[in-house]
């Protein structure tokens, strides 16, 4: 093994294990659920004296009710656009993102996929892997991906 192949494996060794540690840093709750979030209320019209509430454009966000966590390790992982949950973290797997993160999404050496209807809070972050993402999508921190494809590695040599 050369000196080039064996820094990028303990490159990928350190990557993943950083990734696991911060897998299993989350709360012991942490499960495969999601949230239904609620359709907006339709409302009677209401008096010419009451002025009508405005809408807003976004639901509150709460940790506790938000708090449920995501963890997938050699599976693939979608969260409808109805659903929401409070962090994603896939390793080895597709994450298909249609509804509402509340916090960050993690994907390593997997695929993402964010439709239009996607909107994570927090940031996306992908290494080893893919990144698609639909106009609509919302992603409010940061995206950090550090994608590795067949060229990357052919040349390291």
């Amino acid at each position: 093994m050369n000196r080039v192949q064996r820094r990028s494996s303990v490159g990928a060794v350190v990557a993943a294990g950083l990734l696991l540690a911060a897998a299993f840093g989350l709360p012991a709750g942490a499960a495969a659920q999601s949230r239904q979030i609620p359709p907006p209320a339709e409302s009677a019209p209401s008096s010419a004296q009451e002025p009508a509430p405005e809408p807003t454009a976004e639901a509150p966000s709460d940790p506790e009710a938000w708090g449920r966590e995501v963890v997938r390790i050699g599976q693939d992982y979608t969260l409808n656009a109805r659903d929401a949950v409070g962090q994603a973290v896939v390793i080895s797997g597709t994450a298909t993102i249609e509804g509402r993160v509340d916090r960050d999404v993690v994907v390593g050496f997997g695929r993402v996929q964010l439709a239009s209807t996607a909107a994570i809070d927090g940031s996306l972050i992908v290494f080893g892997g893919s990144v698609s993402v639909m106009p609509g999508a919302v992603v409010r921190r940061d995206l950090v991906a550090r994608i590795v494809d067949a060229y990357d590695n052919a040349n390291k040599s």
